[in-house]
């Protein structure tokens, strides 16, 4: 995507430099534009329910087509939420070791345009019983993200025991509608040069230089997190499923890894993942075919680590103490959601609105604090798309693995 001759992130990046200087200097002039980052945060809510309830339904529909291919998708699900599950502790533990968030005069109260809505849930049980809908008409009314996430994940398994018939009839439905919403998320996107430039002159005219300190602090605890996972989290999962060298599936997996660097889109980097699967790693077509593709849908580690160390952090910027259940609740979060949005466009920014909420926290200081975020998140995307890409091609290996060992059983 180019426009007067710039990629879309050069955009983002010269709207944020530009935002700095004009809001230092001339912020109570360009006050009015505040009201477009406000436009733009609603733009990217009103797009998230559609978005999970479909590419949910989609993608559990689609994995019971035949015994093998059953058993080979929910061997690819359960090892994409063991790693993700990894890479979220590990930004759990880097993010509680640092603490980006704390001590930032970020004014939030009645007497000041960030308001701010606070529900804490009394407990974990709590929050189990009340991720189960009562009207599920009512929590897509209310935008309960956890309880639309369990129905549609009920939903879309529910649909893998009807007749193929009937499953075929409502995907062909379901499936438009998710086409339809990445095109209206496409035209969200490519207002966010836009919306950060207001976004920061709201930033920078409600808050002092504390807040962009924190803001620096959450960028290496992100991005060290990221570091970790791609260098220690995932190559341990390598070794321990499979017994192979890590070094050297990094080197076969090279041209992958590096496309994902160069286009920062898990989507345009996935023929190429594939050649190297198949041609370098020695991964059947049938499995890379089925895992590579379902991993740039639902396997985000990296992602996963974006959505919970971004949502603790927005929380601690606002003065809030989260003990054991709201990071439990925070880390159940991130790795449902990131299931359910992975495959748009800046899954990440998407999904954090659901995490927060999750934890009880809404408001225009929440939204305008994940505007911030989105300004200066391109290199770690960068990095996010190199990790996620990885993972897929580490999954497709550890799967495979485990297929050979099941035939040599079957066999012996």
């Amino acid at each position: 995507m180019k426009k007067f001759g710039l990629s879309h992130h050069w955009l983002i990046f010269l709207s944020f430099v530009i935002a700095i200087p004009a809001g230092i200097f001339f912020g109570e002039q360009l006050k009015f534009l505040e009201y477009i980052g406000t436009a733009f945060i609603r733009l990217l809510k009103m797009i998230i329910v559609p978005l999970v309830t479909f590419s949910i339904i989609n993608a559990l529909a689609r994995f019971e087509q035949s015994e093998e291919l059953r058993r080979i998708g929910w061997k690819t699900l359960g090892y994409f939420m063991i790693s993700s599950l990894a890479a979220i502790v590990v930004g759990l533990l880097l993010f509680n070791f640092i603490n980006p968030g704390l001590n930032v005069d970020l004014p939030v109260g009645s007497d000041s345009e960030l308001s701010l809505q606070v529900n804490r849930p009394s407990g974990i049980l709590e929050i189990l019983v009340n991720i189960i809908p009562s009207n599920p008409i009512e929590a897509l009314a209310n935008m309960n993200m956890l309880s639309i996430i369990f129905f549609s994940i009920l939903f879309g398994i529910a649909l893998t025991r009807v007749s193929p018939k009937m499953k075929e009839n409502f995907l062909g439905f379901s499936e438009s509608v998710y086409e339809v919403m990445i095109v209206i998320t496409n035209w969200v996107i490519a207002l966010i040069p836009i919306g950060v430039f207001g976004l920061v002159i709201k930033a920078i005219n409600q808050t002092d230089v504390s807040f962009f300190k924190s803001v620096f602090w959450y960028i290496i605890t992100l991005g060290t997190a990221l570091v970790i996972v791609f260098f220690i989290v995932q190559p341990l999962f390598l070794f321990l499923f499979t017994r192979k060298n890590p070094i050297v599936h990094l080197r076969q997996m090279g041209d992958a890894v590096i496309t994902a660097l160069a286009t920062s889109s898990s989507l345009a980097t996935m023929p190429v993942s594939m050649k190297c699967v198949e041609e370098n790693a020695g991964v059947p077509k049938k499995i890379t075919n089925f895992i590579i593709p379902l991993g740039a849908t639902i396997n985000m580690d990296a992602s996963a680590v974006f959505e919970a160390v971004g949502a603790l952090f927005i929380a601690q910027v606002l003065g809030f103490e989260l003990g054991f259940t709201q990071q439990f609740i925070v880390v159940f979060t991130a790795l449902l959601a990131s299931i359910g949005a992975a495959g748009v466009p800046s899954a990440g920014i998407v999904v954090i609105f659901i995490v927060i909420e999750a934890i009880g926290i809404k408001g225009s200081a929440a939204d305008f604090i994940i505007g911030v975020i989105l300004a200066v998140d391109r290199p770690l995307d960068i990095m996010r798309t190199a990790i996620n890409i990885y993972g897929d091609t580490i999954a497709a290996v550890v799967v495979w693995e485990s297929e050979k060992d099941a035939e040599d059983t079957t066999i012996s």
